[in-house]
């Protein structure tokens, strides 16, 4: 098992200090979570200013700029009084272009023409300017760093102080906010947390420090990007850049480049960068400097443009001193300016732009988002010629029919309409389903609208399935069955290219219109020669959304502590405890357990009941451990029995306070030749199961449950090969559990993805089902990571999502090696689900091995 050193510990919201070292323990990354953002790819030009408000790219200061202005005017006076010819004899050339500055900026005041001087500056005492300049550096961080500087300016003139220690000084940070380019990069890595990140003319490394505490790699925090590199003109720059984040050790390199020239005779390859970050202030010739960008990235990479302009003295106080500086003359482009000079060198243009003031003459720092373009893209798969059949739902609605029509001017090949039962032959055609457009119909459907789904995806060449109120906080639950049938369906056929967008409950037609046809022409029609691909979207607030799965760390954090000291808990010895799915492995260790944590009254429901020996002998034992114990014979797919037999329970039982529902039924079949029983009988005790369940405990006056706990499949998360049917009932089952957890007053109700349970339940009990969970790369986890999973959720029963699923059975390349699921001599391939690009986040885990060893070594 891949672990590391625990550092800290934070569950329930408490953050715990750091153990002691015989305290120290290891942090399994065993459990994990689903999270969605937003596909920076997909955004409009209006959406890119929603997700990235104008706000976060204001500098944050009090200090009026007038005010800044005036004291660096009396910084520059002092500077030009205090040096001596000497002095100016002996100053480098740049400093001399500095010293020509200054000069330029008393001549234009006594001119007239410097902006916002008045004629009080040329005639302020000393007092005056004293007073000014206490001023500026009680008002905010832009005073502070411009007294800082300025207070300085003449022994760094006379070289008695280097520029570099003064900027580097702790709390001084200039407020040209980098936030909107690190909120962007931190979008990004979601997408991609395998970034390859070339920042030019890094400065004195504001934009990097801004970015990188988004990314992680420092303090056993898992890195969300590939590698870094820092490069700059100057040598001195890059060294005392080295120092100050010698933390992230061989994630960030630091190298010498001058974009005057070709990077690639530089150590520098072409293509190999997903973003460029670049001050152009310090650029002889932006047009070059762009061309030579467009060179480096890939080609889907992405740009983020930081464009300091001197058209106010405060910025040139700050980082004249720099040689940097100099190398550039960089006035000020207006929007447009900029927009037409990125299309002509091979970019978007601009996605998205930043100032740090309204006002075009007071700005210091703009921020530019563009992308990288191909100027000839003629590209397309056979999809671009390929008919498409949009299968509609049998009610009339206003968003399939806005769809169809928006597909239909927008695509190239012969578009026709049908309902579900008049689906015709679909070999060579794209199916977009409308069918759940309304509503699901997935857990209701007969056989032979079944028979007439299955057909139509098994022969076509590309599926996009469109339907709502699933995915995220899934107020209506069965829209998710797609969900977990979809990953099974890509699982079992390469050839077929499942797409699934949910879209937003409370969408408008329109807007929900308008993504439907973009995603469609995203997916359908042409080639994404990117270096992955995602299958799985959902549009929130006009937004198009993806999911990935990160580590679960508040989880893995409390196991790894509960296995090195037993985290007390103590279940209601005067309450009764219901768990649904028979006295099996699983539920005969669930019942010890929780007898052995205080339970004294457990409640069983099965089918069989307690008639099988091995069941009736778990009662034994538990009755021997003090345990009062109810076995009943109910069908929780039966609405009506199980009304019955839970009120049974209240009338022969102490109150029911906790639920765990672990109910299963496995009619494994590859989709193309599941039957429909085999769908129906599947779904019934997951879905019709669970829903009953839910219902009956959601509401009842005389119940308020502590936990509600399903025990749910990966199979769901990774889309198991013959096993759509469970897959598809196992994420119907993660749903609920956002839906319960969403909904106000909710059930207190957590879903586990459960993959290999090692030495209890049906995998245990079964060699074949481990055998081949083995070889797919399924991790197994012990029963007492389970037991301690489980005691996790009962003491956090209530989680905001997307806590409120937790799934485990996954692993990396160095996770699954380690596990020793693969025997010596045997060739390790990837497991299958990481050609999912939800998974890229697990590939980053073994990263973060060396940032947890170089972190604790270091302390």
């Amino acid at each position: 098992m891949s672990d590391a050193t625990y550092v800290e510990q934070r569950v329930g919201g408490n953050t715990l200090t750091p153990a002691p070292d015989h305290l120290k323990m290891k942090v399994p990354s065993i459990c994990f979570t689903l999270d969605w953002d937003v596909d920076v790819d997909l955004l409009e030009p209006e959406e890119f200013d929603e997700v990235f408000p104008d706000s976060a790219c204001k500098a944050n200061t009090s200090t009026p700029i007038e005010k800044l202005e005036e004291v660096s005017f009396y910084y520059v006076e002092a500077a030009l009084a205090e040096l001596t010819e000497d002095n100016v004899a002996a100053m480098d050339p740049l400093h001399k272009l500095f010293l020509a500055w200054m000069q330029q900026q008393v001549d234009r005041a006594h001119a007239g023409t410097l902006r916002y001087c008045k004629p009080s500056w040329l005639s302020a005492t000393p007092e005056q300017k004293d007073a000014a300049i206490a001023f500026c550096k009680d008002s905010g961080t832009d005073g502070q760093i411009l007294c800082h500087m300025g207070a300085n300016l003449t022994r760094v003139m006379r070289k008695e102080v280097d520029p570099l220690d003064l900027l580097s000084q702790d709390g001084l940070q200039l407020s040209l906010s980098y936030d909107l380019i690190s909120d962007y990069v931190h979008k990004l890595s979601h997408k991609h947390p395998d970034l390859e990140i070339l920042e030019i003319n890094s400065g004195t490394g504001g934009v990097s420090r801004s970015v990188l505490k988004k990314l992680g790699g420092h303090h056993g925090v898992t890195p969300r990007f590939a590698h870094y590199t820092r490069t700059d003109v100057s040598s001195r720059l890059l060294e005392k850049a080295q120092e100050t984040l010698e933390d992230y050790g061989s994630l960030i390199s630091f190298k010498k480049l001058d974009l005057g020239q070709d990077a690639a005779t530089q150590g520098f390859e072409t293509g190999s960068y997903d973003l460029v970050v670049v001050t152009i202030r310090a650029c002889e010739d932006i047009d070059t400097t762009l061309r030579h960008i467009r060179k480096l990235l890939k080609r889907d990479g992405k740009l983020a443009v930081v464009d300091i302009t001197n058209n106010l003295m405060r910025p040139t106080i700050i980082f004249g001193t720099l040689p940097s500086w100099w190398l550039g003359t960089s006035g000020h482009r207006s929007q447009d300016e900029w927009d037409e000079l990125l299309k002509e060198t091979g970019f978007s243009g601009i996605q998205t732009c930043r100032s740090n003031y309204a006002n075009v003459e007071d700005r210091s720092c703009t921020i530019i988002i563009s992308a990288a373009v191909e100027v000839n893209k003629t590209s397309h798969t056979n999809a671009a010629i390929l008919p498409t059949l949009l299968v509609v739902p049998k009610e009339n609605s206003t968003t399939a029919n806005l769809i169809l029509q928006k597909i239909t001017e927008n695509t190239k090949g012969p578009v026709q309409s049908v309902g579900l039962g008049s689906i015709p032959d679909t070999t060579g055609k794209v199916c977009v389903f409308l069918t759940e457009i309304e509503r699901p119909m997935m857990d209701t459907v007969d056989e032979e609208e079944f028979q007439a789904v299955k057909q139509a995806i098994i022969k076509s060449n590309g599926v996009l399935w469109i339907g709502r109120g699933g995915a995220i906080e899934s107020p209506i639950p069965e829209s998710n069955l797609i969900t977990g049938l979809g990953r099974t369906i890509r699982r079992e056929n390469a050839g077929i290219k499942f797409v699934t967008l949910n879209l937003d409950l409370n969408s408008p037609p329109e807007k929900a219109a308008d993504i439907a046809q973009r995603l469609f022409s995203r997916t359908m029609t042409h080639i994404e020669e990117t270096r992955s691909q995602d299958f799985e979207y959902a549009s929130r607030n006009g937004q198009v959304l993806i999911p990935r799965i990160m580590e679960d760390t508040q989880t893995n954090s409390f196991i790894a502590k509960d296995s090195v000291v037993d985290s007390l808990m103590e279940l209601n010895k005067d309450a009764s405890y219901l768990l649904v799915g028979g006295l099996g492995g699983l539920g005969r260790s669930l019942g010890a357990w929780m007898a052995s944590h205080g339970a004294r009254h457990l409640i069983f429901l099965s089918r069989s009941g307690a008639e099988r020996p091995d069941a009736q002998e778990a009662v034994n034992a538990l009755n021997a451990m003090g345990v009062h114990v109810a076995v009943y014979k109910c069908d929780v797919s039966n609405q009506a029995s199980l009304e019955k037999t839970i009120q049974q329970c209240r009338d022969e039982m102490p109150p029911i306070k906790g639920v765990i529902h672990g109910g299963m039924v496995l009619r494994n079949s590859t989709f193309h030749k599941m039957g429909y029983s085999n769908w129906e009988q599947t779904l019934q005790p997951k879905v019709s199961g669970t829903n009953n369940l839910c219902r009956a405990f959601s509401g009842h006056e005389t119940t308020t449950l502590d936990f509600f706990i399903i025990l749910s499949s990966s199979v769901g998360v990774i889309g198991n090969y013959g096993q759509g049917n469970y897959a598809a009932s196992s994420t119907f089952q993660d749903a609920i559990a956002h839906h319960y957890a969403s909904s106000p007053n909710g059930l207190p109700i957590v879903t586990i993805d459960l993959g290999m349970i090692l030495g209890a339940g049906y995998v245990a009990e079964n060699s074949n089902a481990a055998a081949i969970l083995k070889k797919l790369g399924i991790m197994g986890i012990s029963q007492a990571q389970f037991l301690s999973i489980i005691k996790a959720t009962i003491m956090e029963p209530r989680r905001a999502r997307p806590r409120c699923q937790i799934m485990t059975g996954l692993g990396t390349k160095a996770m699954v090696s380690e596990d020793g699921s693969w025997d010596d001599g045997e060739e390790y391939k990837v497991p299958f689900y990481f050609q999912d690009t939800k998974f890229s986040h697990l590939l980053q885990v073994d990263r973060r091995m060396t940032t947890i060893i170089r972190h604790i070594n270091s302390t």
